[in-house]
C-alpha cells in the first residue's frame, strides 16, 4: 500500500489526526477550500440520506411527467457557480467533483437534474422552473 492509504487507513482507525496534504494520485485533496481551512463536507450516512432524497425528487418527477434534465447550457453554468464556490473540490469522488457543503455532498451528476439546487441557493430548481418533458 502507498503511503497516502495507509495514512487514511490511520485516520480511520484514530491512530493519525490529520490527512496529508497531497494524494499522489488526485493532488490536493481540498482543491476548492481556502487556505488555512479544512471542509470535510457532509458524512457518509449523510450524503446517503441527501441522495435517497434526491432520488425521490427524481422518483416524483418522472411519475408527474417533468423534466427531469437541464441544458447542456444550464449544465454548464452550474458547474461553473460550482467551480468558483469555496466547497467545491474537483477532484473528490475520485475525479468526480465533490461539494463539501454540510447539506450537499454531491458530485457533477446533480448539476444536470432539473429536481436538484444548491443547499446555498446559487442555483437550483427554483431559479430553473421545472415544466413538463416534450
Amino acid at each position: 500500500m502507498n503511503k497516502f492509504v495507509v495514512s487514511r487507513l490511520k485516520i480511520a482507525r484514530g491512530e493519525a489526526s490529520s490527512p496529508p496534504a497531497q494524494s499522489p494520485v488526485f493532488g490536493n485533496t481540498h482543491s476548492g477550500t481556502p487556505v488555512g481551512e479544512s471542509v470535510d463536507g457532509p458524512s457518509f450516512s449523510e450524503k446517503a440520506k441527501n441522495a435517497s432524497e434526491a432520488g425521490i425528487r427524481l422518483a416524483k418527477a418522472v411519475i408527474s411527467n417533468q423534466r427531469i434534465r437541464v441544458s447542456e447550457e444550464e449544465k454548464n453554468k452550474r458547474l461553473s457557480i460550482c467551480r468558483a464556490c469555496e466547497y467545491w473540490n474537483e477532484r473528490g469522488n475520485i475525479g468526480l467533483g465533490e461539494c463539501k457543503h454540510p447539506q450537499c455532498g454531491c458530485t457533477r451528476f446533480k448539476q444536470g437534474l432539473a429536481t436538484e439546487s444548491c443547499p446555498k441557493g446559487l442555483w437550483g430548481f427554483a431559479l430553473t422552473q421545472l415544466e413538463p418533458q416534450k
